[in-house]
């Protein structure tokens, strides 16, 4: 997912209404690229303001990491990161990794609020990520002709917890590649 990308079925069900089911079903089909796929608890009103977490797992095969979330505030926004490499050139992993997380119009809803009737973009348009001015229309929530980057809505932080030993030699990287 990212710029651009046009969204399927199962990322517009988790993107409007927060059902994971379909994505999982597209991405587990998608085979030995996924390692692991994991749900967090979600945050509800109240508690949108409290925090979440979870452990993943990563190995030399499988060292990218993307997380993606509903938003809320909109019929088809969504926060996340995509493809995050955890590990560094000389075969370490990465401590920690800190994000601002920016919103993005998953392209599958059209209106100008929050409160707009919900009516299905067709066909989809490409996913962006929002800007102040990302509808050009004054009566849009978070219009400010003045400034054109928003404030992050949500903060994600990565932090390596263990590591286990595995050598990194070039037999088994080229295994791996092979594998």
């Amino acid at each position: 997912w990212g710029e651009n990308y046009i969204t399927t079925a199962g990322f517009r069900s988790l993107a409007e209404f927060g059902s994971p089911s379909a994505s999982e079903a597209e991405l587990r089909g998608k085979g030995p690229s996924l390692r692991t796929l994991i749900k967090a608890a979600s945050l509800w009103y109240p508690q949108v303001n409290t925090n979440t977490s979870l452990t993943f797992r990563v190995d030399r095969k499988h060292h990218k990491f993307s997380m993606i979330s509903m938003f809320c505030l909109a019929p088809d926004w969504v926060v996340g990161i995509n493809s995050i490499d955890v590990c560094m050139d000389d075969c370490s992993w990465k401590e920690a990794l800190d994000f601002d997380l920016c919103t993005w119009v998953a392209g599958t809803v059209t209106g100008i609020s929050y409160m707009s009737p919900t009516l299905e973009t067709q066909p989809r348009e490409p996913m962006y990520r929002i800007i102040t001015m990302y509808s050009e229309n004054p009566r849009a929530p978070l219009y400010n002709p003045i400034s054109r980057d928003m404030t992050p809505l949500a903060k994600l932080y990565i932090r390596r917890e263990k590591t286990l030993a595995r050598n990194c030699d070039d037999d088994v990287l080229q295994a791996l590649k092979s594998a």
